[in-house]
């Protein structure tokens, strides 16, 4: 296995979850909202179990990035959701802006982006199913004439707009499934 940084939609507090049975034979570390850390002292246990990594939002604390970056260099697999919440709010436009740190990371690292779409029916009597892109080599967009928060924009929304892509292309997929049942 090779090193690589996953990045996904985000609908629900349980999105790892099947993520990690699509990943089951790598090992994979999530970067987690604090939020979640200090809802109880289980929950808390359970997640540093799963080996997610803690970031505050609120604090804009980045020290998660030490902790990814040893393990990237270790061919492990980073998850992100750049989205930074779940989109619950009156007006959100699904998948929300996407944040640029997991653009930051894979240029420093080297690794591929993967990204990846859930439709988020964890727990639900409709099937969780995801989609997986092909992996970005984010080097190969760099653009030299753009300075590097600009690049990281740019490719934070390029990524967004594959996302977006394989989200249609399951719809697409569901909706031939459906028609090939009616006949």
């Amino acid at each position: 296995h090779r090193k690589a940084i996953v990045v996904s939609n985000h609908l629900s507090v349980f999105d790892y979850i099947p993520m990690i049975f699509v990943f089951l034979t790598r090992v994979t570390r999530c970067v987690t909202a604090e939020v979640l850390f200090s809802k109880n002292f289980f929950l808390s246990l359970f997640l540093r179990l799963l080996g997610c990594m803690k970031v505050d939002r609120a604090a804009h604390d980045l020290s998660f990035e030490e902790t990814a970056f040893r393990f990237l260099d270790k061919n492990g697999t980073v998850v992100f959701y750049p989205e930074g919440r779940v989109p619950d709010r009156e007006g959100d436009v699904a998948p929300l802006e996407f944040k640029t740190t997991f653009v930051y990371m894979a240029l420093k690292s080297g690794a591929p982006l993967i990204p990846y779409y859930c439709n988020g029916k964890v727990f639900s009597k409709e099937r969780c199913k995801v989609i997986i892109g092909k992996p970005i080599n984010v080097k190969e967009l760099y653009d030299e004439n753009l300075s590097e928060k600009e690049n990281r924009r740019k490719i934070a929304d390029l990524v967004r707009d594959k996302i977006i892509f394989l989200r249609e292309e399951m719809e697409r997929q569901d909706a031939e499934e459906g028609k090939g049942l009616s006949e």
